[in-house]
């Protein structure tokens, strides 16, 4: 995947949406316009990823796990910009994500 040019990026017109159900991810949102993709992580990072067909962000509202739909079919598929970066984070943070990560591989299947 590459990342785009940070001066391609413009003021978007995306209404976010709160997730509530997700140990990775706190809201996403979609530009109709440009088909961009908002995902707003747990740990502060902001990407928006670019030419993301409706029909795409529109299973992915749907999916069970929107961690797992983001991974399944977002990541290493779209373009990105890094809006904002993630905060520093500690080992044991990592590990705790990790751990709520596979629990929920296990829930969706």
């Amino acid at each position: 995947m590459t990342k785009l040019d940070e001066r391609s990026s413009r003021k978007l017109k995306i209404r976010m949406h709160g997730i509530l159900n997700s140990t990775m991810v706190s809201a996403v949102g979609y530009d109709l316009a440009t088909k961009t993709l908002r995902v707003k992580f747990k740990k502060g990072a902001i990407y928006d990823y670019r030419r993301v067909p409706t029909e795409v962000f529109c299973k992915l509202m749907g999916a069970g796990s929107i961690g797992l739909g983001i991974h399944a079919n977002i990541f290493d598929k779209y373009k990105f910009v890094i809006v904002s970066k993630p905060k520093e984070i500690s080992v044991e943070e990592i590990v705790e994500i990790m751990k709520e990560t596979e629990d929920e591989k296990v829930v969706a299947n």
